[in-house]
């Protein structure tokens, strides 16, 4: 099992559960862990018949909280997580965009 206080050097709290969560989708030393990062992998991403093959997490890529790859049998994910708490409505998609081409 990867251990949580290895991404919550510098992050904020939040985002370091986040990505120990969803890089645990494949423990076996916790497999109670290794279904919740998959259920939650799955609901935010709309995974349906679909095995996760693997996950990999970044920290502040391009200014994004988190930045996370999920790659399935069948294709590849980009998860974007912004956490915002003072913030007014505004598009980050069209900055990420640019970042994907």
């Amino acid at each position: 099992m990867k251990n949580l206080f290895d991404y919550a050097t510098k992050e904020l709290s939040q985002d370091a559960f986040l990505r120990w969560l969803f890089e645990n989708f494949d423990c076996e030393d916790n497999l109670s862990l290794k279904e919740a990062s998959q259920q939650v992998l799955k609901k935010l991403c709309k995974i349906c018949d679909e095995e996760i093959i693997e996950v990999k997490t970044y920290s502040q890529w391009h200014k994004v909280d988190i930045f996370t790859v999920i790659k399935t049998d069948k294709r590849i994910i980009a998860l974007f997580i912004e956490d915002k708490v003072f913030s007014g409505e505004h598009n980050q998609l069209s900055r990420y965009n640019e970042f994907n081409n």
